[in-house]
């Protein structure tokens, strides 16, 4: 990887350390439960997200505009199709501090999804939840 692109996902990543969230969103429907992990960067600045979806080729940017006149209309980059989000993953890892540990357990959960059974996929869902620390990169394999 060039000095240039290291740098970018350098840059990427202490911003969705900052700004950013990796859950995972539950979806009931008739054939069973599905959880869907997903990564997300909401801020006032269009020029970042809109940054971030150049520098992964990926991703959605939508606006929200509040309806209460006070607070300014924010921007949001959202990636959820999976092979999209691993992709995404495995290039931030080596640079992600504090949401290192959430990106590992979505990317557990990516890798085994169809493997894993329901209780172990929500036990997945539940840690990631509760992941708020920072992590070591020798912790996380």
């Amino acid at each position: 990887m060039s000095v240039e692109r290291r740098t970018e996902f350098a840059w990427a990543a202490g911003l969705i350390d900052g700004e950013g969230s990796i859950d995972v969103t539950r979806h009931q429907s008739r054939t069973g439960c599905r959880f869907y992990p997903r990564l997300r960067v909401h801020m006032t600045s269009r020029i970042a997200v809109e940054r971030l979806q150049r520098i992964f080729h990926t991703g959605t940017v939508t606006m929200r505009t509040p309806k209460d006149g006070i607070r300014q209309r924010s921007y949001c980059w959202a990636v959820e199709n999976r092979e999209d989000l691993q992709r995404v993953l495995r290039g931030l890892m080596d640079f992600l501090i504090v949401k290192r540990w959430q990106a590992a357990l979505a990317s557990a959960l990516l890798n085994d999804a169809n493997a894993l059974k329901a209780s172990d996929r929500a036990a997945i869902t539940d840690e990631i939840r509760r992941a708020k620390r920072p992590v070591c990169h020798k912790e996380v394999a």
